[in-house]
């Protein structure tokens, strides 16, 4: 199993710290043979990790996570989606 250690954000106010958090993926996505259920448990888990990820990380930690995120997919941002061009 994979450890990564990375910084959490300072607190926002005096005296109350970030809670450390600890991510844990180790099942398979479920088998489901509804494309609605499969749909609910991905943005269900997308939700889920996102809230966690921005109330703990650094804001230029989540910034630039962002960044790369986009650019690993940036290839589906450059085709088209069948509109008719100006």
């Amino acid at each position: 199993m994979k450890n990564i250690r990375i910084y959490k954000a300072a607190p926002i106010y005096k005296g109350k710290e970030t809670e450390s958090v600890t991510i844990t993926i180790e099942s398979t996505f479920p088998e489901r043979d509804v494309l609605s259920d499969v749909n609910e448990i991905a943005n269900r888990d997308a939700v889920y990790l996102e809230k966690v990820l921005i109330d703990s990380l650094p804001g230029a930690t989540y910034d630039r996570l962002l960044g790369h995120m986009l650019a690993r997919k940036s290839t589906h941002f450059r085709v088209s989606h069948g509109g008719k061009s100006c």
